[in-house]
């Protein structure tokens, strides 16, 4: 894969501006409870509702897995789950990014899989792993230690592509401050004959949304600047199926649609409307379309106007283009070979 060169370019390139694109990677994440979707009967994102005017969520994002291992190479590579071999044959998003001068940055919990399978961070500058330490119920270090990193890069670099992956909200549901403890009770502090029961899980899965809220929507402030072009994608890698008797993703050869149907935010600061205002129309145009993780590598080229050499190029599955066709969705199951469609089902 060091061999390969896609032959990125740019036509546009913003002048005397900073540019700075985010991709943040998060966990366990279902749609049906991020109130960013303007159905959810709990305020589970109200500050990310409050950048309402530079900001739009998808109807209808699948993951291609329901299995981290699986989903994540397919959000950052070319792969598919019917080609889920490429994703070792090529660089993944870093690549377009690096060739058009760049500097690029892996920014990862210490947990999640971008942190060990360091081949999908090949050719970054650096991989920087955040470990999570708790120490009697506060959070040291974690999601939120990526705020202050992103800070400390954008203030060094002009140009500049971060891939993120939280540890987020994974079962059970322990990642949040007190702060954010508004649901109760809760698997966290109720009885221990009660902590897997289906209420006490989802007011615990919700906390753990509103902590998730205030990461990214500070990560979006640190990078909403003066003369600064920026723009932030976030897709969660699966979603999370909670009942009585506990929580479950990943080991299911037969997920149901909240295991696999999940958030795709997408946040445009003033300047990157301004400059190109049809790649944000365009997206808002697709919101209710039917998209899946092959879209996101499309995605996050065509945001910072890079084009590929004709074999890497693929405009039609990218959200902000005018060429963008819905294509046929597939889920990657656990023994990593049986493809399921869940648009059939």
């Amino acid at each position: 894969m060091k061999n390969i060169n896609m032959g990125a370019h740019r036509t546009i390139v913003p002048s005397d501006q900073k540019e700075i694109y985010i991709f943040a990677i998060g966990e366990s994440l279902r749609y049906d409870n991020v109130s960013l979707n303007g159905k959810y009967h709990r305020s589970t994102t109200p500050r990310l509702e409050a950048k309402e005017s530079n900001i739009m969520i998808s109807d209808d994002y699948f993951s291609q897995a329901c299995l981290t291992m699986y989903s994540v190479p397919q959000l950052i590579t070319r792969a598919t789950p019917d080609n889920y071999e490429l994703n070792y044959a090529e660089r993944s998003i870093v690549e377009p990014f690096r060739e058009c001068g760049f500097n690029v940055f892996t920014v990862v919990s210490n947990t999640n899989l971008l942190s060990y399978e360091k081949y999908l961070s090949d050719g970054v500058d650096s991989l920087i792993i955040v470990p999570n330490v708790v120490k009697d119920g506060k959070i040291l270090s974690g999601d939120k230690t990526m705020i202050h990193i992103v800070d400390s890069l954008v203030q060094h670099h002009d140009k500049l592509f971060i891939m993120m992956q939280f540890l987020g909200n994974h079962s059970f549901f322990t990642n949040y401050e007190k702060e954010f403890e508004l649901y109760n009770p809760n698997s966290n502090n109720c009885s221990a004959d009660m902590v897997r029961d289906s209420t006490m899980l989802i007011n615990a899965y919700d906390n753990s949304i509103l902590y998730t809220d205030y990461i990214l929507s500070s990560i979006i402030e640190k990078i909403d600047r003066p003369n600064t072009t920026s723009a932030f994608i976030f897709v969660s890698d699966h979603g999370e199926s909670i009942g009585h008797g506990g929580a479950r993703h990943g080991g299911n050869c037969a997920p149901v649609i909240c295991e696999y149907h999940v958030p795709f935010i997408f946040w445009w600061s003033d300047s990157y409307n301004f400059l190109y205002a049809d790649k944000v129309s365009n997206a808002q145009s697709h919101k209710q379309a039917k998209l899946n993780g092959d879209n996101i590598y499309y995605t996050l080229y065509d945001l910072a106007d890079i084009q590929l050499s004709e074999q890497y190029n693929n405009l039609a599955w990218s959200v902000l283009s005018s060429s963008f066709i819905e294509h046929k969705r597939l889920i990657l199951v656990p023994d990593g070979v049986t493809c399921i469609h869940p648009d059939a089902q």
